[in-house]
């Protein structure tokens, strides 16, 4: 380690020079420095990028891929229109239902006799244990009467209330008709079902005076004449979800199942935005403007700046990183083609490519944005929603799985391609870890300039060492020529 003097005897700054000598030779390596971090920042770009492309594959492209995105039914009752209420609840495997309610479920019931010396919060001294329909209930010490109501709704199929008002308690059955009331904590051997709810327990009859109760009543109703027995008066049949209102009168209810073209015009819309967004995402970074005359900062330049102008000055170092970016270029490339894209079911429909339902593109400046004819799509949908469906979601032929693929399916793979290129590109690291040596492109070119920068500290910190034990020395010979010129000047006094 040399010593570094100031110019104590020769009165010069030898921080200053030195620094001023090996100014010239810190240029190369302040140029490593500066593309090591416009790299670094490259990398950032492309991160940022990656995470915009991974929401709209994952969370656009992958919903409108899938045929029940576009599957879109609702249903229209006529006949008796009060006795239900419907609504398409899955998938619908018929266009046409008859319902026939003949009579609704009602659930079991149970009630406390006689009022009760007690309030919802009263406590219930020492633990209690007893049986709702076979579950075993074990209260704590000292619990008021509402938390074990509350265990008593929390574990089992039986709803329990307090009412404040006539002071008894009820339960009610969470489902209407039987009740299945086999359970692993059971203290006898109980049938199934029941149609009461079955209550054990000193805590139950003597404190809570528990009646015998009232049996509940499975609902009956014909759907396309079979009869069913729904433990409650909600229930799903053929992908549509019924709800039992009263007694049928005459024929009963026809129900229709229609595609809802109200939805489906909703989704596409939806693509067409996500789509658009996407593309004006890419094409807005690919055209962004490059400043070439605007290279990071070296530390030294920041001493002389102002946090505005470091900041200004990095905005337009940062512009256009990704400018005419092979990777960028290419998603944009197979987002237009498969917009183009024919699909071609096998049907024999006229709609087989997003033109033929009213999608096209603008002119050449807006770079493929998509456009909307609402009424030509309406139309495209009433006359063929299979075929409209199968332009976005068709996963290939049997035979070759890369013809006659939906718009949205090409796109959700092709995405899943750029996602690969971009981090074969970048890599895995963290953006603050620039001295790991990951295989990607950029990653090897960090390593290989922190390397190389490394090794330029090393050598300007050796040439420093050498103009300090030179400018050493002249200190010290000044030091004996003052001492000798003193001696002399003092010994002819």
């Amino acid at each position: 380690m040399v010593q570094r003097v100031s110019g104590l005897a020769s009165g010069m700054d030898v921080d200053s020079i030195v620094t001023k000598m090996v100014q010239a030779q810190r240029v190369p390596l302040d140029k490593l420095v500066q593309k090591k971090q416009t790299l670094l920042w490259q990398r950032e770009s492309y991160r940022d990028f990656n995470t915009k492309i991974l929401d709209f594959r994952n969370n656009k492209l992958s919903t409108y891929r899938l045929e029940g995105t576009f599957n879109s039914k609702k249903v229209s009752i006529g006949g008796d229109t009060g006795a239900i209420s419907a609504k398409v609840n899955g998938a619908v495997t018929g266009s046409n239902m008859t319902v026939k309610v003949e009579s609704l479920g009602t659930a079991a019931t149970n009630a406390s006799t006689d009022s009760l010396d007690l309030t919802g919060t009263s406590v219930i001294t020492g633990p209690q244990t007893f049986y709702v329909n076979g579950k075993k209930i074990v209260t704590d010490e000292n619990e008021t009467l509402n938390s074990i109501l509350a265990k008593i709704t929390n574990q089992t199929n039986v709803s329990a209330y307090y009412d404040e008002n006539v002071k008894k308690v009820s339960f009610i059955a969470k489902n209407t008709g039987k009740m299945t009331i086999k359970d692993m904590n059971s203290q006898e051997d109980l049938p199934d079902k029941m149609d009461t709810i079955q209550l054990s327990g000193d805590f139950l009859t003597n404190t809570l005076k528990m009646g015998a109760g009232t049996a509940g009543k499975q609902a009956s109703v014909y759907v396309n004449g079979i009869k069913y027995e729904p433990n409650s008066n909600v229930f799903t049949a053929n992908g549509v979800e019924i709800t039992l209102l009263r007694e049928s009168q005459g024929a009963g209810s026809n129900l229709s199942i229609s595609t809802d073209s109200d939805a489906m015009v909703d989704k596409i819309k939806s693509f067409v935005t996500d789509y658009n967004a996407m593309l004006k995402s890419l094409t807005d970074t690919i055209d962004e403007t490059r400043y070439r005359d605007y290279a990071p900062l070296t530390e030294e330049q920041k001493k002389s700046m102002t946090d505005t102008q470091i900041e200004q000055w990095e905005k337009k170092a940062k512009s256009g990183l990704l400018r005419n970016d092979d990777i960028l270029s290419k998603a944009v490339q197979n987002m237009r083609y498969s917009i183009m894209s024919n699909v071609d079911a096998g049907t024999g429909s006229k709609y087989k490519n997003l033109a033929s339902i009213g999608i096209t593109t603008g002119s050449y400046l807006e770079n493929g944005k998509l456009y909307l004819d609402e009424t030509k799509l309406r139309a495209a949908i009433e006359a063929d929603p299979n075929a409209v469906k199968n332009i976005f979601t068709s996963k290939g032929d049997l035979t070759d799985s890369t013809k006659n693929v939906g718009v949205a399916e090409q796109m959700y793979r092709s995405f899943n391609d750029i996602q690969k290129s971009i981090m074969n590109k970048i890599g895995y690291t963290s953006l603050d870890d620039s001295t790991s040596r990951d295989e990607s492109i950029i990653g090897k070119q960090i390593y290989n300039l922190t390397k190389q920068i490394q090794s330029g500290e090393d050598r300007i910190k050796d040439l420093e060492d050498r103009y300090y034990k030179q400018f050493s020395a002249m200190e010290t010979a000044i030091n004996s020529y003052n001492s000798q010129s003193a001696y002399l000047s003092n010994a002819f006094k």
